[in-house]
């Protein structure tokens, strides 16, 4: 079946939609609704709402898309009525945890989190970009102020240890400039990239923590790929193909990936670059399609 992983993955998120919004904070007097950190609003063991989870807001606003009309009939919680009310108390919670200057925080209050702000910037942009004309007024406006917000703090920020941060943040950046025209974050998104492909191993790899990781490397290459599909900054194309040819050797037989591949222990593999990348390169598009053509399911997308 053509895109049966594709498909797959869309089913599986599609199914855990009703346990996502069961994590958000629905009570409209409470001071935390909106936020999806159930560890703050439900159980109280945290005395701040990890802005991470957030990211869960940008879901139930690209699920808003009318590409999803066909499965609306199938489920109560795909109804626009409540993606639309979760996205709003969402990102109106998301702006409420916001720092001053911008950041967020994921670890402990005052991080200023680099991954927590760059993808969040990456998440609701992605809704601004996509699905704007569903958004009224005001959550168009705090949508914008938040990103703008953000993308003003990321700008003079980097994080070198752990790359694929980097080029996530490089993704944020343009993608901010594609929602609100600022030439600032364009520039500042091509300076972060440039970093970024400077800590490219030899061997086709990028650095985590002083070291390999393969599950970190499909992410690099997500966000690497969806920089080059907004930016069309075809200078990254070479050493996404270079990371590609590293990668499809550390990738088992059922097109799952063994823990022991790399430093942190991530035994996931993403598609999105891999998809975005089959575009330009043979390899990558055959691999592609053998992965559709013989799905690990479950097996593909647990980890």
């Amino acid at each position: 079946m053509l895109f049966q992983d594709i498909n797959f993955q869309r089913d599986f998120v599609l199914n855990c939609i009703p346990k996502l919004q069961s994590f958000q904070d629905n009570d409209l007097v409470s001071p935390s609704y909106g936020s999806f950190c159930y560890n703050y609003w439900r159980d109280k063991v945290s005395d701040f709402s990890d802005a991470r989870f957030q990211e869960a807001g940008s879901t139930m606003g690209m699920l808003m898309s009318d590409e999803f009309d066909n499965f609306r009939k199938n489920s109560r919680f795909l109804r626009k009525s409540i993606l639309y009310k979760s996205f709003s108390s969402g990102i109106s919670f998301l702006q409420k945890i916001q720092n001053k200057n911008g950041s967020f925080d994921e670890w402990y209050k005052g991080e200023n989190g680099f991954a927590a702000t760059v993808f969040n910037i990456i998440a609701y942009s992605l809704v601004g970009i996509f699905v704007k004309e569903k958004l009224n007024e005001n959550d168009l406006n705090i949508l914008n102020n938040v990103i703008l917000k953000a993308s003003n703090w990321l700008c003079s920020k980097n994080d070198l240890v752990k790359t694929n941060h980097q080029v996530a943040a490089a993704t944020a950046l343009i993608l901010s400039f594609k929602l609100n025209k600022n030439q600032k974050f364009k520039i500042n998104s091509e300076k972060k990239i440039n970093l970024a492909l400077k800590q490219q191993n030899l061997e086709g790899w990028f650095p985590e923590v002083g070291g390999m990781d393969i599950g970190y490397c499909s992410v690099l290459l997500d966000y690497g790929m969806i920089y080059h599909h907004f930016s069309n900054d075809d200078k990254i194309l070479r050493p996404m193909i270079q990371l590609f040819d590293f990668m499809k050797y550390l990738i088992q037989p059922d097109l799952t990936v063994s823990k022991e591949m790399g430093l942190c222990l991530n035994p996931y593999l993403s598609r999105t670059g891999i998809m975005l990348l089959s575009q330009f390169n043979e390899e990558a598009n055959n691999f592609f399609f053998k992965i559709q053509d013989n799905s690990p399911k479950f097996e593909g997308v647990s980890p």
